[in-house]
Order: C-alpha cells, then structure tokens, then sequence
C-alpha cells in the first residue's frame, strides 16, 4: 500500500500506526524535490489505524491510501481507517500484439506504413484497441487491466496506453502468436494476484451491443465462483453460416448456463457450416474468464517448456528485458486455442451470448456487413471517449478500395 501526503514547507513527515507485525509512533515518510512525501508498506488483509506527524504535531489530514474513511479514537481526535480487501479481484487481459497481416492491403497509409487493425478506426472515432479497453474498464478497475503489446508497433501503443500504469504495458519483443500472448501478462497478473480472475479480451474486434456481451462476460465470472477450475469461452450466437469462423459445439443445457464443449471445428467448408448453425453451434470469439492459477495450470499442462521460459525470463527483474528477449529468439509461434485449449477440454465451458453486432472484422465483407448494418439501424448506439487521431478508418479504406475496384461508366457502357 503507498502513502502519499503533500507538505511542501515541512522538515519531516511520519506514518504513526500498526500495520500487520510492524507498529510505530513515527515511522519517516520520505520526501521528493516536488514537496511530496510517501512511504510504501505490504500490508495483508485487515483494518488499520493510522494518521501522521508533521514536523513532531499530530496531524489530522489523512495520507492518500485506498479505501479510507475517519473514525474518532478514544482521545478525541481523528485517526484513519485502512481497509484493505484481500486479493482474488478480477482483471482484464488485453490482447493487442498481432500484426493484422490479413487487412494489410487495406490498413496501409500512402506513405507504405502498415498499422495493425487493433490501432484502426472503425469509422473515425476512437480505436478498436481504445474501445477494448472501456470494454474492460466497464467490468474491473483501471488499474487492473494489462496490455500484452508488440516492441515493434510502440509507435502505435505508446501514446494510446499513456493513461495505463506502466506495469501494466505487457511489451513482446516479438510477436510469438497468442499463446506466449496470453501467458505473460497472467504471469504479471499472479505475482499481484495469486487468485485473480482473468477476462480475455481481443481488442480488434467490434461490438454493436456493449450491454449485452458485458451481460455475458459477467455471466461466465458467476461461473468461475461454482467452479474455479474452469476456462469459460465465450460463444457467439451466428447470425449466419459462416465458414470463415471457427465454430464451438455445446453440450446439453439451457443456453444461458455454462455448458461444457462436445467439439471445435476451425474454419468447416460451406455445407458443415451451415449444418453447425441448423444445429445451435456457436462462433469461436476468443473472449473468456477463468481464474489465473486455472490458466497457468492449463499452460504448465500442455506447454510447460514455454511456461517455464517465461517464468524464468519474467523472475530476472533485473535484467528482464534482454531475459525476455534471449527467451522469446527460442520459441515456436504457439497458438493458444490448438496448443493449450484443445488439450483441456475437461477444464472448458462454454457461455452462449445472445446476439450483440459482434464481429472479428477479420475480412473486408465482414467490415463491410457491420457497417451496413449500422447504416440501417436508428437509436442510441455505444459511445466512448475521444481517442487519439488514427492513421487509417476501416470504412474509409473500404470506400477507397470499392472506389478502386468498381468498373467505370464508359466500361460498364462498351459493347
């Protein structure tokens, strides 16, 4: 927990209290060239007293601490109360590392400047990346959401995620696909939080009805409390046979419960697509919930060379950065769906989430359809802060390219 207090004329400022093992009547706060003062304790779980001493006076004013209120003590005058909750809150993993290598053609400036989708525009507001994050921070507090990113798009990220606390930036030194994707920032998360649960949240995706896909995400967190062991995917219900989505077969239940998974189909030619819609199957998302020690046990499980090069890499503080670099030059481009999420399929459920405009925007034609569909639909739609100014806007790109390829009125006139 850090104390803050702003005394700029002050000779000396102390923290009086007792807090776990440790108690004192004064214990030094150190002080900036700025007149602010702090003082960091770990502290466990529990209710603490405490106020401060400036300059050898007892002071009523409260050091900054989280959830804080006052309480009069038995001398009359105002002691703080510290309340600090026990860990096993839940955080959001943002996953904002991939190249879009498959709208290239479209998400390159004039200038030959390739910007990943994730840092795109849908239609000039803020960033898909920008949007994912008030997604998240819908659902759990900014401070407990982290950015898994890439060394090489920190021109894209570093102005856009200034308003993250800096150990919350998850930096790849290279893009190694979404398994060590997913498994760093977890590590980052369990050394804060040992029984943390986890959101996954794709940020180039678009989502039409934020309230509804919150809905469900809340939905699979009240799962994880019946059973914590689990990995709860999030389905989409289709409102199509696409053939171009991985598919998830639930098992038996009613559609609201967390159902377990009967099989994954990646990607099925035409005719088994639209046997999986006639048949209630639902789209592969990439969004779920489970807790971080079920997670890590999933990867330890499945991929335990890459789990222990990480965590190897991830203990070397001090020299974590070429650690991480030195580990990340040695592995495979892991997926996380294949190498860890099919080789546990006892641990998956599956939530179905009713149907909200989402989209994976992972072809033009599905750019194309969810702007259609919100040229044609009237009423309140999602709003989220102002983001920064981004390079390319997706409906742009998509008119220029149209623009492009749609036959002239003198060719469309020839014989």
């Amino acid at each position: 927990m850090a104390f803050g207090y702003r005394a700029p004329n002050a000779r000396a400022v102390c923290l009086s209290g007792t807090f776990n093992d440790w108690s004192s009547n004064a214990t030094p706060m150190r002080r900036d060239a700025r007149g602010n003062w702090s003082l960091s304790l770990r502290l466990r779980p529990g209710r603490y007293e405490y106020k401060l001493v400036v300059d050898g006076e007892w002071r009523c004013e409260s050091a900054c601490a989280l959830d804080t209120h006052c309480v009069p003590n038995a001398f009359g005058t105002t002691n703080r109360l510290l309340e600090v909750a026990p860990p096993n809150g839940t955080w959001a993993i943002v996953l904002a590392g991939g190249e879009g290598s498959r709208l290239r053609h479209l998400t390159t400036t004039p200038a030959g400047v390739s910007v990943p989708k994730q840092f795109c525009s849908l239609s000039g507001g803020p960033s898909l990346l920008r949007q994912t994050i008030e997604r998240a921070a819908a659902l759990v507090p900014r401070d407990r959401i982290v950015v898994v990113v890439s060394e090489a798009h920190r021109a894209f990220w570093r102005d856009e995620l200034d308003d993250l606390p800096r150990k919350n930036v998850i930096v790849q030194p290279e893009g190694r696909g979404t398994g060590p994707g997913i498994l760093l920032p977890a590590l980052r998360i369990r050394r804060d939080d040992p029984e943390a649960r986890v959101l996954v949240l794709p940020s180039d995706h678009h989502v039409e009805d934020e309230a509804t896909l919150r809905e469900s995400l809340r939905a699979a967190l009240r799962g994880l409390r019946a059973d914590p062991a689990r990995i709860v995917l999030l389905g989409i219900t289709p409102d199509a046979a696409d053939s171009q989505y991985g598919w998830i077969v639930p098992g038996a239940g009613q559609p609201g419960d967390t159902r377990g998974i009967e099989c994954f189909v990646e990607k099925p030619p035409e005719e088994r697509a639209s046997q999986l819609f006639a048949r209630g199957a639902l789209w592969s998302s990439f969004i779920f919930a489970c807790r971080v020690s079920s997670l890590l046990e999933a990867f330890e499980f499945s991929q335990p060379h890459l789990l222990r090069a990480l965590e190897d890499a991830s203990r070397r503080s001090a020299v974590r950065d070429a650690a991480l670099a030195t580990a990340y030059a040695t592995l495979e481009p892991t997926d996380f769906s294949r190498a860890v999420l099919e080789r546990v399929p006892q641990r998956l459920g599956v939530i179905a989430v009713p149907p909200c405009g989402w989209s994976d925007l992972g072809t033009p034609d599905r750019i194309s359809h969810v702007l259609s569909a919100r040229g044609n639909q009237r009423g309140a739609r999602p709003t989220f802060p102002a983001g920064r100014t981004c390079l390319v806007v997706l409906s742009q790109a998509i008119a220029a390219v149209s623009s492009r390829t749609r036959p002239s009125r003198r060719a469309l006139a020839a014989p």
